[in-house]
């Protein structure tokens, strides 16, 4: 009952603290800083609040998000890790700015000079997990410091704007059949997925947030290559499988009967080495009895060692046999399933298992794309190899 009470009573204090708008952060926003004076008190930070009202003009004279980050970019202002690198308060430093930063500038309400708390919550006291609350639950006091922009800047900001939106809605996820596999080839970054007029539109992740990251600029439809990686998967394992024309069942009965043939040699030879330690361990007894003496248990227990050794060598080197045949097997196996892929291959009926068995990634580049398969990482020529 007294836990009960004391777990209410600091949630009623945290709650009130809230609503006289306590900043209870560590660190504070990007164009404000804590008052030494008052704990809880954010006030003006001259360096970096003229920043944030050149974000909102900006915005409000029309410039996208990314064009901002550009603009910021180019004038080589400091990022807000930057900033607070300098000011000792953050071990993570980001040297660019991206249309990302700038949305979450542009979306701070705290600018208005509003207290903004219960953004996250716990999902259950049994983790420290946390979860977002929704825009209308926030608890927002609003006058709790000095603001670095008007609620009428605010609103320009935003009028005829999807900012605010695309920050704070979480999107639908596209399904395609490749768009999980595509990636950018300059960069390394997955590509965006965007609904775009009745089309899923492509574009580098990196680019769409600033050119600084990227500066591969082209935009996709997936509906045009979604054919062509099609076709490219038909004529590459054609290709691959005339190259190197494999049999599988016959190999698959050969694999099996070897497979059962050194696993009995594996055997065997595992039973020798145990004689020997044996006949090791016998000897020890012997000289300890005065069966034999030192000097014939040093002669007898050196030649025995040497063929235990040998003995050993003798059964990892069949044991590697099996496992290289194990091998065989298994890309055999893999073999097998992806031709009988290729052999029923049509856009419309390729599962995304079927996918997950035949590409590994896809590279969009400048006018070409560039696909890694899985199998191309089989050695026919070993596996052929009796």
């Amino acid at each position: 009952m007294f836990c009960k009470e004391t777990s209410k009573n600091i949630k009623n204090s945290k709650r009130k603290k809230m609503q006289e708008g306590f900043y209870a952060c560590n660190t504070p926003p990007y164009g404000y800083k804590k008052d030494l004076e008052e704990q809880g008190k954010l006030i003006i930070d001259k360096e970096t609040a003229n920043i944030v009202k050149k974000i909102f003009e900006l915005k409000i004279k029309g410039l996208t998000q990314k064009e901002i980050a550009e603009y910021l970019n180019r004038e080589k202002t400091k990022t807000p890790s930057q900033y607070l690198k300098i000011k000792g308060l953050s071990k993570n430093i980001s040297q660019i700015w991206t249309r990302i930063s700038v949305g979450k500038i542009l979306c701070n309400k705290v600018y208005l000079g509003d207290c903004i708390r219960g953004k996250t919550q716990n999902i259950s006291y049994k983790t420290k997990k946390r979860i977002n609350v929704k825009r209308n639950d926030f608890i927002v006091v609003q006058n709790t410091h000095e603001p670095i922009i008007t609620r009428e800047m605010y609103e320009k900001a935003h009028k005829k704007s999807k900012t605010f939106e695309t920050i704070t809605k979480t999107s639908k996820k596209i399904e395609t059949k490749f768009g999980d596999y595509i990636y950018c080839y300059y960069c390394g970054k997955k590509v965006q997925k965007r609904n775009s007029r009745g089309k899923i539109n492509l574009h580098c992740t990196n680019n769409r947030n600033s050119n600084e990251l990227c500066d591969f600029s082209e935009n996709y439809f997936y509906e045009e290559i979604e054919p062509l990686i099609i076709n490219n998967i038909k004529e590459t394992f054609e290709k691959y499988l005339k190259d190197n024309h494999i049999k599988t069942k016959v190999l698959k009965n050969y694999n099996f009967l070897k497979l059962q043939e050194l696993n009995t040699k594996s055997k065997e030879q595992d039973k020798d080495v145990r004689k020997i330690t044996l006949k090791i361990s016998k000897l020890y007894n012997d000289k300890l009895d005065g069966i034999i003496n030192e000097q014939e248990y040093k002669k007898q227990y050196s030649q025995l060692v040497e063929e235990r050794k040998k003995a050993t060598q003798e059964k990892e080197k069949t044991n590697l046999q099996i496992t290289a045949f194990q091998n065989k097997n298994c890309n055999i196996e893999k073999i097998t399933k992806i031709k009988t892929i290729i052999k029923n291959l049509k856009s419309e009926d390729l599962t995304l298992e079927a996918v997950r068995e035949l590409i590994k990634k896809i590279e969009l580049g400048k006018g070409f794309i560039h696909i890694h398969y899985k199998f191309e990482d089989i050695n026919i020529q070993e596996i052929l190899q009796k």
